[in-house]
């Protein structure tokens, strides 16, 4: 046997295991084209916008909606129930028809919690009739909005300067204190929840605190905002308004004791 033969044997397969090796990444391509191609499930991916701005209705697109709730069911029975993340498109869907409900909060008790105790608006939507095909991706898209709990904001804008405060007690405690400057404070509650609330303001160095006053706010999506004027003499008006997109707009007035007070 000649002396070389042994060396051309092993280049030849050096150039096989090559070969293999270079066309591996297109052998595991086609495998997973033909696992898609084939598959028996699909997938949901969505898009989920609000509309803050009631009144031009200008959707805005959620940047990042992993930490929103989802539900996903058809006809029988719920098959996801929980934060979005990425679970949600990675999951794998029986080919069939279902509808999906998107929240922002767990629930509308955890939107009036957040932001230490503030609160933030509670935005749900809905989509149905949702085709989900054998290797396919259903991109769906909803829109969130309506919020389903009533915002209060207190304008400090107006103030002359003797009112220190506006504090809240009831549903839950919160304390609009006065700085100097313009300053408007919001804060969101139950739909239609009555306020309890007292003023302290400072006239002539004495400092005093009304009795105890009450306010209804608006329906879901409403804003109600309250204005307070006031003047060095302890003159005091208060006016509560009422901008609802969905009813027409609304004002009552609010005689505060303690202090003269007429209603704007």
């Amino acid at each position: 046997m000649p002396d070389g033969f042994p060396v051309r044997k092993t280049k030849t397969n050096l150039k096989r295991i090559l070969t293999i090796l270079l066309c591996l990444p297109f052998l595991l391509t086609a495998c997973q084209d033909a696992d898609e191609l084939y598959s028996t499930t699909g997938h949901i991916q969505l898009r989920v916008s609000t509309d803050d701005a009631l009144r031009t209705r200008a959707m805005q697109d959620v940047d990042n909606v992993s930490s929103w709730y989802a539900v996903v069911s058809n006809e029988t029975e719920t098959l996801y129930d929980q934060q979005i993340g990425d679970a949600l498109g990675a999951r794998d869907f029986e080919p069939g028809t279902y509808s999906v409900s998107v929240r922002n909060y767990n629930d509308a008790d955890a939107a009036l919690a957040a932001n230490e105790g503030w609160g933030d608006a509670y935005h749900t939507g809905q989509a149905s009739d949702i085709e989900v095909s054998a290797g396919g991706t259903a991109y769906v898209h909803i829109n969130c909005g309506r919020s389903q709990n009533a915002k209060f904001r207190l304008d400090y804008s107006e103030f002359s300067g003797i009112i220190d405060a506006f504090t809240i007690s009831a549903p839950k405690t919160l304390t609009f204190a006065h700085t100097a400057g313009t300053l408007s404070r919001e804060a969101f509650f139950a739909p239609n929840a009555e306020l309890t609330y007292t003023i302290t303001y400072t006239l002539a160095d004495v400092t005093k605190t009304t009795d105890a006053q009450t306010l209804t706010l608006g329906a879901a999506a409403t804003v109600s905002i309250l204005r307070i004027k006031s003047d060095v003499n302890g003159n005091i008006s208060i006016s509560l308004t009422c901008d609802d997109e969905f009813e027409d707009d609304a004002q009552s007035d609010i005689i505060i004791d303690g202090a003269s007070g007429t209603g704007n």
